[in-house]
């Protein structure tokens, strides 16, 4: 299926302004595969992140590197003891400016491998769209690299955020179910290009193979772009969903919510080419949205629950998903202001759940779907503020 022409322009570059020195930008794809030895599955996600590009171009920085704020001048004077030591800044904080790709696996053993260059250092063209950084390569329909990381760049630099390991990919992939939009605020914008995305290819991670195939790839595919990162952040997606009633499988449906944006999310969910909208921009008058993540006991289990229900005068959406929290994976990332700020986030590929659709009629409800969600993506994090 052909990605439509805003599609090809949502997947494009689009920092300007103010944002190219003080912004962030992601692209986020996640995928299904299964190793080619013994047939098990696992979730994988390949990032492409750029931080405050323009800041400083010629260098990669990440804001957690030491760098000494003592002069030679400073270092001489308490040397011979005219200066103080309490006089003296230890460190100098910086602001991050890089381009990052990241390639991970998610579950209990989840990692993230991650390598970082600087925007000159990157060709990059809009019409097609292209993106290549080092060995990476980031397309409209192809990712392909190579990165690693070892232990002794890990022990040298923990500013990397990542643990050590090394993965090769080679993929396709085809967009079936896009969304031309979001959400689009002062200073946020996401958008779900491809909610339900086939991949297909192969993929080497930290020495084992995995093939990956269209039909139980349950890829997915959206952007984030703005001045900071949503605090909460709130992410739920999926496209494999089984209908309660019917008992089919459904092939031509995904969802995706997203938050939070001044306490509000978005949900953009199409069943079977049906699609409802209720988008966090909007008057608040005109649709109700309650959203939550809580950790519960259920079956013996500690887990985490992730709920979104709501409402306008034409239909009803309730959304539950659970995850183990033994299946959950840590990932921290920097923010654009700096001073050490950091999303962390805990997430997993594993949840499940179930949706249900009602449309309603005056004072009457009529369930038009109950569905079954397997393999969904869901995330939560908050922003932290560095110790001083």
């Amino acid at each position: 299926m052909a990605i439509s022409k805003k599609g090809l322009n949502n997947i494009r570059y689009q920092l300007s302004g103010g944002l190219k020195k003080n912004g962030i930008i992601v692209w986020r794809y996640v995928f299904n595969a299964a190793e080619s030895i013994t047939g098990a599955e696992k979730t994988f996600f390949i990032e492409l992140e750029m931080l405050n590009p323009s800041l400083l171009p010629s260098e990669p920085v990440l804001g957690f590197q030491q760098r000494s704020a003592v002069s030679e001048d400073d270092l001489q004077y308490a040397l011979a003891g005219t200066l103080s030591a309490t006089e003296m800044k230890a460190e100098n904080l910086v602001q991050p400016s890089y381009v990052c790709v990241r390639l991970g696996v998610f579950g209990q053993k989840g990692k993230h491998i991650a390598v970082y260059d600087a925007l000159n250092n990157i060709q990059l063209t809009q019409k097609p769209f292209e993106c290549h950084i080092g060995t990476c390569s980031f397309t409209e329909n192809h990712l392909s690299g190579f990165i690693s990381c070892t232990e002794k760049d890990i022990n040298a630099h923990p500013e990397l955020l990542c643990q050590a390991g090394y993965a090769e990919w080679n993929l396709d992939f085809d967009i079936l179910q896009e969304f031309d939009s979001g959400f689009q605020g002062k200073n946020d914008f996401w958008v779900p290009i491809g909610c339900r995305t086939n991949f297909s290819g192969t993929l080497s991670f930290c020495g084992t193979d995995y093939t990956v195939k269209p039909l139980t790839s349950f890829g997915y595919l959206d952007k984030y772009w703005g001045k900071s990162l949503p605090n909460p952040w709130f992410h739920v997606s999926a496209s494999s969903l089984q209908s309660l009633i019917s008992g089919h499988t459904m092939f031509d449906s995904s969802f995706a919510v997203h938050g939070c944006y001044d306490k509000k999310a978005t949900l953009l969910m199409n069943v079977e080419g049906n699609k409802l909208i209720f988008n966090a921009d909007e008057n608040s008058k005109s649709s109700q949205f309650v959203w939550d993540c809580q950790q519960v006991s259920q079956n013996e289990f500690e887990e985490l629950h992730w709920s979104v229900s709501v409402h306008n005068k034409h239909w009803i959406v309730d959304i539950d998903v659970f995850c183990k929290i033994t299946e959950l994976c840590n990932k921290v990332l920097e923010l654009p202001e700096g001073n050490r700020k950091t999303l962390s986030l805990v997430s997993s590929s594993s949840g499940t759940g179930e949706i249900k659709l009602y449309k309603v009629h005056k004072n009457t409800l009529e369930q038009i779907e109950d569905l079954r969600i397997t393999k969904a993506l869901c995330e939560f994090g908050r922003i932290e503020e560095a110790e001083n």
